[in-house]
């Protein structure tokens, strides 16, 4: 159908185009005037369709949309082979560089490639590690050396500590040389004394007997023996004065152990709180008396408590013990053996001290008399040498252990007092 438009446009001989926008079939509708003498007598019209060019359309963005998929497929394959190339393959041999240079490897380098920054990278890598193995390198010379060093070190100090030692023994051996001339000078001195005190009666009793040996009277034999047995009393005396001041005199009596252990104590404790020793004692009440010498006893304690006290110069423990035994083996080298009054029981008195210890090849030697290791100290050698008497005079045990480094133990067993009182034993149980 014409619109009204159209009609008037046929009318006046002009031709009507229109476009028919259908879902179906779309095309330009046409209409021409059909004129005839100049009037229009009719009217042509008819349709052009474009569905066809429509199909195509459809088909050329089909093929658009399609091609353009495959070209974002083969931009991102050739943007991931690409970067494989130019990153993630660098990046790997890097990784494995540093993985060798992790485990020690320090003489491979990572292989340069990829794009600019990553060469980059690699080239400082590459000149980090060999700074690195320049540097291991030359810590390894100083190791070298420090090791040269320290074993020519060990041999000097080796060398120095040798001749120490043999200066030391030598120092030692010539003290020790010195202390027997001065105990042979004493001994020349006491010689001395002995051959003045005893010439002078001896020459006295020589004269007298040779004036025996002539012709003389009563009277004059008998002046001549009264001085001759005066000085033969003399000269007794004098021996027996040298003789007690070295023999250890021993009265056995009943003596309680734990009261002359407390006398000593008395006696030394006062002063041993500035040398940093501490005494720990364990006296048990009611212990039975032993059969011994106070005064003897005393002296043994004493030289006992001294030597300990001497031995922890840099402070330590002194533990002094008593206690009641019966048939028990003594701890260390036995020196006095006892007799069989102590198998019966005994008192045990152990006196013990953290000292600095007696060397295994002197522990044999330390009861002789004038032996010491105490030199720098003045020691005598004397007062285990009256030990040892006294113990064996009493019919005791002695014993000792020492480790050096860790202390002494002396060991003493003494017999019990024992006598008959109103048909009873006293056995000290």
């Amino acid at each position: 159908m014409l619109s009204d438009q159209d009609r008037t446009s046929v009318r006046a001989g002009q031709a009507v185009t229109r476009f028919d926008d259908a879902q179906e079939d779309r095309g330009w509708i046409i209409t021409a005037p059909v004129v005839v003498k100049g009037q229009v007598m009719a009217a042509l019209r008819g349709k052009y369709s474009i569905a066809k060019y429509d199909r195509l359309i459809e088909q050329e963005r089909a093929f658009g949309k399609v091609l353009a998929v495959a070209m974002v497929a083969l931009a991102s394959l050739a943007f991931l082979l690409l970067l494989r190339v130019q990153v993630h393959r660098p990046v790997a041999m890097l990784l494995q560089a540093m993985r060798r240079a992790e485990g020690g490897d320090l003489a491979s380098q990572a292989p340069a490639g990829g794009s600019s920054d990553i060469r980059e990278v690699v080239g400082q890598y590459n000149r980090m590690v060999d700074r690195i193995r320049e540097a291991v390198a030359v810590k390894e010379q100083l190791l070298q050396e420090i090791h040269r060093f320290n074993d020519m070190l060990q041999r000097k100090v080796s060398e120095t500590t040798e001749e120490l030692r043999q200066t030391h023994a030598m120092l030692g051996e010539a003290r020790a040389q010195a202390e027997r001339s001065e105990k042979l000078a004493a001994l020349g001195e006491l010689s001395a004394v002995v051959a003045h005190e005893l010439g002078n009666p001896l020459n006295a009793i020589s004269g007298n007997l040779q004036m025996l040996e002539g012709d003389v009277t009563l009277e004059d034999r008998d002046r001549h023996l009264s001085v001759v047995r005066a000085e033969v009393k003399r000269m007794i005396e004098t021996l027996h004065h040298i003789l007690e001041s070295t023999r250890v005199r021993i009265e056995r009596y009943p003596v309680d152990l734990n009261a002359v252990i407390q006398d000593v104590l008395a006696v030394n404790a006062p002063g041993l709180s500035h040398q940093s020793i501490e005494i720990v004692t364990d006296l048990p009440q009611g212990l039975a008396p032993v059969s011994a010498d106070a005064h003897t006893l005393h002296g043994v304690i004493f030289n006992l408590l001294t030597n300990a006290i001497q031995a922890m110069s840099q402070g330590g423990e002194l533990a002094i013990c008593t206690r009641y035994i019966r048939n028990e083996k003594s701890d260390g080298i036995l020196v006095v053996a006892g007799t069989h009054e102590l198998d019966d029981g005994a008192i045990r008195l152990l006196v013990r001290d953290t000292g600095h210890g007696i060397p295994p090849e002197y522990v044999h030697r330390i009861f002789e008399p004038f032996f010491t290791t105490r030199q720098a100290q003045s020691g005598t050698g004397l007062g285990l040498a009256i030990c040892h008497r006294a113990v064996s005079s009493t019919g005791g045990r002695l014993a000792v252990q020492s480790i050096v480094g860790r202390g002494t133990t002396f060991t003493i067993d003494l017999p019990l007092w024992r006598e008959r009182r109103l048909g009873k034993e006293f056995d000290g149980e």
